[in-house]
């Protein structure tokens, strides 16, 4: 499913697996705490099953969704809350600092269309708070968090995307366990970060032969390229950790540099370095000369590392990237028990893991600087890439500038 359905990287969506599991509740949470940095637009999302003849919020006699037949309709909220009445949660999203707050109901075959609407709607550059699980079939957000009730048993639609959400948030009937601060939203690239509770190791102690420098500090657009990684990859993980010697590697904000057990022993030596001194299970690795980040996959790793000792991308049986996976701290005894034998590949072990290998098409792999000329024709397409920053520039609303 994840690989035939957009990205749509500004959406955060809130799923539930059960009725008042606290997703409005959270949804003003995130908003308030959003709302003064970024323009944020709310969407409540109700779907309607022809087949039941009702929506999965109306009761008996509720009759909100009785005239949509096969179509849909989108109700922009006006007001907020006041008056101390109970308001619609559209109110309430509204009331929390959303610009905008809909109201999107739909017969189920024609959410898509109804939600493509709405997105003509609300523009292309806000960011996004929706309130939907069945969303999540259809498109892959930024985040996806699942919002879920002490001792209530999941609704089956919202059990079989368990597996897909970022973060679970259990609701106690008053709050949830969630802390905002782990959510940002980068303007520039218009997509939601989520803080994961994972560790990131930056490979950075190979000899560079065919590069003939230190590849880390090679400079691309004013930041050398480890700089430029770990910038990148701090707003997704509680902890940064640098594999290698790397001069001046502790300086980096927000890392520590771990320097190999035993020098000249290969990428495997260097894994086995920095998981025995990581913090969390599961762990993102990324060799230093990946320059770009690829959010989306980077996510599915860590939801799919669930399931396995490790995850790795690959476009056939002849190509992977082991140093852009996850691996979780399972795989130790078999990255100890392959060093032993003097084999620094990290192929050895593979056969000793459950590996779960992720499909990709080859335009999606990974890109590698691995020479002089593959970094010149990185810098060219970046320097194309901000030829007209004004064109890609976010629009900030008025109350957003000083």
């Amino acid at each position: 499913m994840e690989s035939a359905i957009p990205y749509l990287p500004r959406l955060l969506l809130i799923g539930a697996t059960a009725r008042d599991a606290g997703k409005t509740q959270l949804a003003c949470k995130i908003i308030g705490r959003m709302a003064a940095q970024v323009e944020v637009v709310a969407v409540k999302v109700t779907v309607a099953d022809a087949q039941v003849g009702a929506c999965a919020r109306g009761g008996p006699g509720c009759g909100v969704c009785a005239t949509l037949g096969d179509g849909f309709s989108i109700y922009a909220e006006d007001h907020a809350e006041n008056g101390g009445q109970v308001p619609k949660d559209t109110a309430k999203m509204k009331a929390a600092g959303a610009t905008r707050s809909f109201w999107l109901r739909a017969s189920r075959n024609q959410l898509v269309p109804a939600f493509e609407s709405l997105l003509d709607r609300i523009g292309p550059r806000p960011a996004i708070v929706c309130e939907s699980t069945s969303l999540r079939a259809y498109w892959v957000p930024g985040v996806f968090l699942l919002a879920t009730r002490v001792q209530c048993p999941p609704k089956p639609s919202a059990a079989a995307l368990a597996e897909h959400a970022d973060r679970t948030v259990i609701f106690d009937g008053r709050s949830g366990d969630f802390d905002v601060a782990d959510l940002s939203f980068d303007c520039d690239k218009q997509r939601w970060r989520l803080k994961q509770d994972a560790t990131a190791i930056i490979m950075a102690g190979g000899r560079s032969t065919r590069m003939g420098r230190n590849k880390a500090l090679i400079r691309v657009a004013d930041q050398t390229l480890i700089e430029r990684i770990c910038g990148e990859i701090r707003p997704y993980f509680r902890e940064v950790l640098i594999s290698g010697n790397l001069p001046n590697g502790d300086s980096l904000p927000g890392t520590r540099s771990i320097p190999d057990r035993l020098p000249n022993r290969g990428p495997l030596m260097g894994l086995a370095s920095t998981l025995v001194r990581s913090s969390h299970d599961r762990n993102f690795v990324r060799a230093c000369d990946i320059p770009d980040m690829q959010p989306d996959l980077v996510a599915r790793m860590l939801r799919e590392a669930r399931f396995a000792d490790l995850v790795v991308p690959r476009s056939d049986p002849d190509r992977a990237e082991p140093l852009f996976a996850v691996y979780r701290k399972s795989t130790l005894p078999a990255i100890e028990a392959a060093l032993e034998t003097g084999d620094g590949r990290i192929s050895a072990i593979f056969n000793s893991c459950k590996v779960r290998w992720l499909a990709l098409d080859p335009r999606h792999m990974p890109e590698n600087l691995n020479t002089p000329s593959d970094v010149a024709a990185y810098r060219r397409r970046l320097s194309m890439q901000t030829a007209d920053p004004a064109e890609d520039a976010p629009t900030i609303p008025k109350r957003f500038l000083p």
